[in-house]
C-alpha cells in the first residue's frame, strides 16, 4: 500500500516537472517572435505582456544590473536583463533596478535567451520555518504591526478601494500588489496610507467621511453615560480609544448643536399652538393668541420633602394641546473653577462659567418658570392664560408677583394626579 501512495508521489512530481518545463518553452518561444518581428523594442513591454501572474513575475533582493553587467556590449547587457527579468516560478512580482536605457539593440535577435540559467537560492532555515506555519492574508498586504478593530463606512471603503486598485501603470497593478504603510488614527476615524509594490505610487483611504468620534460622543451621551463609560466599550471592542481632550471637544460641539436644534423645535411648536390658537380665536383685545401650558421642575439630587439642597435645577414650558415644550432652562449653583479659586484666595481665571443662580434650590423651578412666562410673548407670540402643575404654590405665587400680562391675568388648574400623590 506504501508502495503504491509513493508511486503516485513520484507521478505526480514528474508530471508537475513536466509541465513547467513545456511552461518555459512556450515562455521563451512568445519572447523570441515578439523579438525578431520587431513589433516590440522596449523590454519592460515585452516583459509585461508575455510575463503574466500566472507566469510567477519574481521580485529579486535588489539587483543591481549595472554592476552585474559591466564590460559587456548592449546585446550582452539586454539579453542578460531578459535573463534576470523572465524566470520560473518562485512568487513574488519582479523588481529589477537599473538605469541603462531599455531599447533593445537590432541584433540581439541573434542571441539565445536561456529560461533555465536562474535558479533561486535555498531558503534559510527561518524561512523554511515560515512556509510551513501558516501565514495570514495580511501578512504580504501590511508591513508594520497593525492591530484590533476599526469602524469603517463600507460604501465609502470600498469605493475608494476599488478606486485605487484601477490607477494607472504599465506593472498590470491591482489590489494584491497593494501594502499598508502606515495608519493615522484619530480614536474611531483612521487614514491609511497605502502603497503599490509594482509602480511606488501611494494613495490614501479614510475609513469613514463621517464624523464618527461626534457619533460616538452624542450616542454616549444620549444613553446617560461619559467617557469612563465610552472607554469600556472601545476596550472590550479592541477599538483605539479616544483620549478625555478629543472627548471633551467633540463634547462642546455635541451640547452647541443641541442647543441650536432645541430652540428651533421649541420656535416650530409655538407656531404650530399660535395656528391652532387663532383656528379657535383665542385670542385678547390686543389679537394675541391665548393657550393652556402645562409646567413642571426637576432637580439633579432628589429632595421629596427633605433636605432641598441639590446644586442644579431644571424646569419646561410644554403646550396642552399637542404636547410640545415651549420654554426649557436650567439654573446652577455651582462652578468647579469659581469654587476651587475662592478656596485658594487666588483671581478667576477666564474661564466658561454655568454658574447662573444663587438663591436657595427649592426657587430654581419657580425662577425658571416666570422667565418662561415673561418671554412668551416675545419668543412665540403667545400668551399662557392656564397653567397645569402640581400643587407647589410658590410656583403661581411668583408667576402674578412678576405679572407677566398686563391685560391677562393667569389662572392655575391643579394636577388631579399630584393631588392623589399628595
Amino acid at each position: 500500500m506504501a508502495n503504491k501512495q509513493k508511486a503516485k508521489v513520484t507521478k505526480r512530481e514528474s508530471l508537475k516537472r513536466k509541465r513547467e518545463v513545456a511552461s518555459d518553452i512556450r515562455l521563451k518561444k512568445k519572447i523570441k517572435i515578439d523579438l525578431l518581428n520587431k513589433t516590440n523594442n522596449d523590454v519592460n513591454l515585452i516583459i509585461s505582456k508575455h510575463v503574466t501572474t500566472e507566469q510567477k513575475k519574481v521580485e529579486l533582493h535588489d539587483i543591481d544590473i549595472d554592476n552585474m553587467t559591466s564590460g559587456m556590449n548592449d546585446a550582452e547587457i539586454k539579453l542578460q536583463t531578459l535573463k534576470v527579468a523572465v524566470l520560473p516560478p518562485p512568487t513574488v512580482p519582479l523588481r529589477v533596478y537599473s538605469n541603462l536605457p531599455l531599447t533593445l539593440p537590432s541584433d540581439l535577435k541573434e542571441k539565445e535567451i536561456s529560461l533555465t540559467e536562474y535558479r533561486p537560492m535555498e531558503s534559510t532555515a527561518s524561512e523554511k520555518t515560515s512556509e510551513e506555519s501558516p501565514i495570514s492574508p495580511l501578512q504580504n498586504f501590511v508591513n508594520f504591526e497593525l492591530r484590533g478593530h476599526r469602524v469603517i463606512e463600507i460604501n465609502h471603503f470600498f469605493e475608494q478601494l476599488i478606486k485605487i486598485s484601477g490607477h494607472e501603470s504599465l506593472f498590470q497593478c491591482g489590489l494584491h500588489s497593494m501594502e499598508i504603510k502606515s495608519e493615522k488614527n484619530n480614536s474611531f476615524i483612521s487614514q491609511f496610507l497605502i502603497q503599490c509594490k509594482m509602480c511606488k505610487q501611494q494613495f490614501k483611504i479614510e475609513s469613514s467621511n463621517l464624523q464618527l468620534n461626534k457619533l460616538a460622543v452624542e450616542g454616549v451621551i444620549a444613553a446617560g453615560c461619559g467617557h469612563a463609560q465610552l472607554k469600556q466599550i472601545s476596550a472590550s471592542l479592541d477599538i483605539p480609544i479616544m483620549s478625555e481632550h478629543t472627548y471633551k471637544i467633540n463634547q462642546d460641539e455635541v451640547f452647541d448643536e443641541w442647543e441650536v436644534t432645541a430652540w428651533e423645535s421649541m420656535k416650530l411648536a409655538g407656531e404650530r399652538e399660535r395656528e391652532a390658537a387663532l383656528k379657535e380665536n383665542r385670542i385678547d383685545k390686543n389679537g394675541i393668541p391665548i393657550i393652556d401650558v402645562i409646567l413642571d421642575g426637576c432637580w439633579c439630587k432628589r429632595s421629596y420633602r427633605t433636605n432641598y439642597s441639590a446644586l442644579s435645577g431644571a424646569a419646561a414650558i410644554i403646550g396642552r394641546r399637542f404636547g410640545q415644550v415651549l420654554f426649557m432652562a436650567v439654573k446652577n449653583k455651582y462652578c468647579c473653577i469659581c469654587a476651587r479659586a475662592e478656596k485658594l484666595n487666588e483671581v478667576v481665571k477666564q474661564h466658561e462659567c454655568f454658574k447662573n443662580f444663587d438663591g436657595p434650590s427649592t426657587a430654581m423651578e419657580s425662577t425658571i418658570i416666570a422667565e418662561g412666562f415673561k418671554k412668551s410673548v416675545e419668543i412665540h407670540g403667545l400668551i399662557y392664560s392656564r397653567f397645569i402643575a402640581d400643587g407647589d404654590s410658590s410656583t403661581y405665587s411668583r408667576i402674578l408677583a412678576t405679572r407677566p400680562y398686563t391685560i391677562v391675568t393667569v389662572e392655575k388648574i391643579g394636577c388631579k394626579n399630584q393631588r392623589q400623590r399628595w
